[in-house]
């Protein structure tokens, strides 16, 4: 990783009846999905899974995205916020936030 993360992530990828072939989200460049409506951002993924980067689906890592448009961002991440990641139309993760490195896109925590 050449910067810092944005923010730190919980993600886990779906389990998937069509393929069991392990995925590589380690430097990958990959669609940030959250808000309602759902929008896509483009954003690269750190994983800390095994020294290869892959995962298996249904697996879960820990890891840090570097968003491509901070900027559009700011006010707009809380720790617990869900989103997901996607290729193209396919949702292949779900994710939570851990925490938010870059203070400026730190938004409060909705209230239930």
């Amino acid at each position: 990783m050449l910067y810092p993360p944005h923010i730190i992530v919980t993600v886990s990828l779906y389990p998937s009846g069509q393929s069991v072939y392990p995925l590589s989200l380690q430097g990958t460049d990959i669609q940030f999905r959250y808000g309602y409506p759902p929008h896509d951002w483009f954003c690269c993924f750190y994983g800390e899974s095994d020294q290869e980067g892959y995962l298996m689906p249904g697996e879960t890592t820990i890891g840090g995205i570097e968003m491509f448009s901070p900027d559009a961002h700011f006010d707009q991440f809380w720790v617990g916020m869900p989103f997901q990641l996607a290729y193209g139309q396919s949702v292949i993760a779900d994710g939570i936030i851990l925490d938010v490195v870059d203070l400026r896109m730190l938004a409060p925590t909705p209230s239930s």
